[in-house]
């Protein structure tokens, strides 16, 4: 028998108290929960979430590395829970913390759809990271001198009128009545056709819809890819000439430290080898190292390592990359179940392991290849201008790497966008969007983790910005130097006890052979 579950939930670390109560349904998806705690709580769904149950963790596996927690799709609410009076708890946004925790407090008789109890306090903004920073946020409310004001004046402006014990039940309720309502309508079953007549149907306005959805997608791979060779190309020469101008000195002396330290790496990394061949003492080994390190000694032939077999892909691995595609092609609104058979396709050559590469797409990659370079070798087109340049290096590269994704994406742009889409039936579409967003997804993670970077937009500099950077700059190399210094000290004092070992084995081999000689 079905039955509902009563939920208390409450925000931990933030006063004045955020709790709301909720009843849902035990079979309720967990994935689904999700959804409504966000709407029940007031947060915005941009950040990613885990849910910690009496026995196990789950989660979004589009949001995790593997091995990483169990499919939230594959759980529901009574996974959390055993009895009446257990704690499970909701963690949102890594970087804030923020911590529900959820208190099962009765089971009732079951209704048609999720009901909001009740609830108490604003939810924080979403801007603002951790319970920390929402009690200073808090206080600058009131205090236009606060120092949240300088940081950002926006975030303050658009917040001015937040008030933390303000919670609209009526509001909320609404908008869990429509989460509702599209919970129901993404469940109906298709109607089962039994009808032999043949229907003409116009999918004109499908293929619209697609090809809007593939030159937007298109476009916003385009300016990431820009963005990426801008840094690679006028970021980077800039930032180096800066560098190599600006600090010479300290730069020359870190890379005297690293030749020093690269020198004692190597004479330590070749007394371990004799070790490992026979040569026991340390003593021994050190001595040896250092007389083939003085040219006194030629380099000994040792035997080369064994190598390897990379393990082939695990069942594992091809279920979460399953699971991560059929996700995207569902938040992109198209129906899972409709592209299973294109997921095993696209899978079909990942079972058998990486020594065999898909032949399909190494013959449309040698096809897209020749292609661009009819058009794009300069023994045929002649000199190329400097965007065409770029493409066509870029599809060396990866004609090189075997990435016939970024060769469809650079042939689409030479022949225009219009020309490529026009010719692809609504599933070839379907298959370009889901590549092509994974291609954004790629270059995003690509460019936040190169935003970090001191080089990062360097050419587009303004001279206060420069100013601010060249201290940021000079910090990490004083921090640099310090820590190599540190880092060679360890070195030279592990060297100095190996040399007192060698000296101690030199003079007892020495006495040895005197002794020897004297019979």
């Amino acid at each position: 028998m079905q039955q509902d579950l009563v939920v208390a939930i409450k925000l931990k670390g933030i006063k004045p108290r955020v709790s709301r109560q909720v009843q849902v349904s035990s079979n309720l998806g967990l994935d689904r929960f999700h959804q409504l705690m966000q709407v029940v709580m007031g947060w915005e769904n941009t950040a990613p979430h885990l849910w910690r149950g009496w026995d196990n963790d789950f989660g979004d596996p589009r949001q995790f590395v593997p091995p990483g927690p169990q499919d939230e799709r594959k759980a529901s609410v009574a996974n959390l829970f055993t009895t009446v009076g257990e704690v499970a708890t909701y963690v949102y946004d890594f970087d804030a913390q923020w911590i529900h925790e959820l208190l099962l407090t009765d089971v009732v008789a079951a209704k048609p759809s999720p009901i909001l109890i009740n609830g108490t306090g604003a939810c924080p903004p979403e801007s603002v990271q951790g319970a920390y920073a929402y009690g200073q946020f808090k206080l600058a409310i009131k205090d236009r001198t606060h120092p949240f004001w300088k940081m950002d004046e926006a975030l303050m402006r658009s917040f001015q009128r937040f008030n933390p014990n303000q919670f609209s039940q009526q509001q909320t309720a609404s908008r869990l009545e429509c989460l509702a309502l599209s919970w129901q309508r993404k469940s109906r079953r298709k109607s089962v056709v039994k009808s032999r007549w043949l229907v003409v149907i116009d999918n004109e306005p499908i293929r619209r819809k697609y090809r809007k959805e593939l030159d937007q997608s298109r476009r916003q791979l385009h300016k990431l890819e820009l963005e990426l060779e801008r840094f690679k190309g006028d970021d980077t020469t800039a930032f180096k000439g800066w560098l190599y101008t600006t600090f010479p000195v300290r730069l020359s002396t870190i890379r005297a430290l690293h030749e020093e330290m690269a020198r004692l790496v190597s004479r330590l990394n070749l007394m371990r080898e004799f070790q490992n061949h026979g040569v026991k003492a340390p003593g021994a080994a050190y001595h040896r190292a250092m007389r083939v390190e003085t040219g006194e000694d030629p380099m000994p032939d040792f035997p080369p390592p064994p190598i390897s077999q990379p393990n082939s892909s695990s069942d594992e691995e091809l279920e979460f990359l399953r699971t991560a595609i059929k996700g995207l092609a569902q938040d992109m609104g198209l129906d899972g179940d409709s592209i299973e058979e294109q997921l095993d396709t696209m899978l079909a050559g990942a079972e058998e392991g990486e020594k065999d590469f898909n032949k399909e797409d190494r013959q449309e990659s040698q096809s897209i290849y020749r292609q661009i370079a009819l058009r794009l070798h300069p023994d045929r087109g002649g000199t190329m201008a400097e965007p065409e340049a770029k493409i066509w290096y870029r599809a060396q590269e990866a004609y090189a790497a075997g990435d016939v994704l970024t060769l469809r994406q650079l042939w689409s742009r030479l022949t225009g966008h219009s020309e490529h889409v026009s010719q692809l039936s609504c599933g070839d579409m379907i298959k370009s969007i889901i590549e092509t967003q994974a291609q954004i997804a790629a270059l995003h993670a690509v460019r936040e983790s190169l935003k970090r970077e001191p080089a990062w937009n360097f050419s587009r500099l303004s001279d206060k910005q420069l100013r601010s950077r060249r201290r940021r700059v000079e910090q990490d190399l004083v921090e640099q130097e310090q820590s190599t210094r540190q880092e060679l000290e360890d070195l030279r004092l592990e060297c100095e006890r190996l040399s007192a070992l060698q000296r101690r084995w030199e003079s007892k081999h020495r006495g040895a052979k005197e002794q020897i000689d004297l019979f």
